[in-house]
């Protein structure tokens, strides 16, 4: 994880938008989520996890457990 912000909208839960450094050598915005927005951490591993969003999939992160 290169940058982590949490996000505390009105009447909604916070959530944490990150920037990820991929292994390939992007970088990807998206959310990361099995975490509190504030635990969030730079340095932190994550891996993906593709959603369901309607008739598109999205990608999203999740603390890397080393499950892979």
């Amino acid at each position: 994880m290169y940058s982590t912000t949490a996000l505390s909208p009105r009447d909604k839960p916070p959530y944490a938008i990150v920037l990820i450094d991929l292994d390939e050598g992007y970088r990807m915005m998206s959310r990361i989520e099995g975490v509190d927005a504030e635990a969030t951490r730079i340095d932190d591993r994550v891996s993906v996890r593709f959603t369901p969003a309607g008739e598109d999939v999205l990608p999203l992160f999740v603390p890397d457990r080393g499950d892979r």
